[in-house]
Formats: structure tokens, C-alpha cells, sequence
């Protein structure tokens, strides 16, 4: 359980859009070559081994090093786990940070991501609770929220309609 689930909220997926979807559109355009559809790009990135690092969280700064990785021989999956690394570093960061306590519940469609899970738990040392469809619980959170206002402000009784 996470004290203040709003702010935990604003920052991971504030994490999330601006390092880790920002990062798997560069490697993307690194891989192309690679044929390794987005859905398994996690996968992938398991497979790498430890050791390679990319620092900058600043999209343009972590492709030019991407680059030079690829330029260097680095294999692809050492350069996707250092991708996922750098997100999960600065991910685990703002957890610390706000605070938490068993269990921890990762949810939102990069709980889909098994290099990302993985990492997360080592970084944390933590053992990550994933609910069935990760993707769909704000938006089950959302209808719930609604559908309590609609009950509070006389809107009726919604129950069972979510």
C-alpha cells in the first residue's frame, strides 16, 4: 500500500511517459533492424546482460549514446536491458521517495513489460503484485470514481452497472 496514491500516481506516470516512452521510440528506431515487434521488446531486453549503461534520462543524449553502444558492438539486448535499467532507476527513485509498503501493486500497461518487472523488483526488493489486465485498472478506478459522485450527488444507485 502507497501513502498518497495521487501524487505516487502523478509521478510514475509522469516517469513512465516522459523517460520510458520517449526511450522506447529511440531504440525503437535503433532496432529496426532487428525485427523485434514492441509487444516482445521487453522479452528482449531480458535477455541482455548486466553491465552496459546508459546515464541521461534526456531522450536526445540517450540515443547518441544508444548510438555509440551500436557503433561500439554492444549487443542489442545488453543496449535494451541498459534502456529499461535507466527507466527503472529513476522509477524506483520517486518510490522511494514518496514511500511504500507491501504489497506493491504495479499496474498501467508497462506492468506488461517482463524486463521492466524484473528489474523493478531487484531495484525495490520487492516482490510486484500484477493484476490480470494492468492496463485496464485506472480506467476501472475512474468508473468507480464516477460512479460513486453519481450515487453522492443523487444520481442514483449505480451498482452493478460498472
Amino acid at each position: 500500500l502507497l501513502p498518497e496514491p495521487e501524487l505516487l500516481a502523478a509521478l510514475l506516470a509522469k516517469a513512465a511517459e516522459a523517460a520510458f516512452g520517449d526511450k522506447v521510440k529511440v531504440s525503437l528506431a535503433l532496432w529496426t533492424g532487428l525485427n523485434v515487434p514492441l509487444q516482445d521488446f521487453g522479452a528482449f531486453a531480458l535477455g541482455g546482460q548486466p553491465g552496459v549503461e546508459l546515464s541521461s534520462m534526456c531522450t536526445v543524449f540517450a540515443e547518441s549514446e544508444a548510438t555509440g553502444l551500436v557503433a561500439r558492438g554492444t549487443p542489442a539486448a545488453d543496449i535494451a536491458r541498459a534502456l529499461h535499467l535507466s527507466v527503472v532507476r529513476r522509477s524506483a527513485s520517486m518510490l522511494r521517495r514518496v514511500g511504500m509498503e507491501d504489497p506493491v501493486i504495479f499496474t498501467g500497461g508497462v506492468a506488461r513489460n517482463p524486463c521492466i518487472v524484473a528489474l523493478l523488483e531487484e531495484a525495490l526488493g520487492v516482490t510486484l503484485r500484477l493484476p490480470e489486465a494492468p492496463e485496464m485498472v485506472g480506467a476501472l478506478g475512474a468508473a468507480h470514481l464516477a460512479a460513486e459522485a453519481a450515487v453522492a450527488s443523487g444520481g442514483g444507485n449505480t451498482a452493478g452497472r460498472l
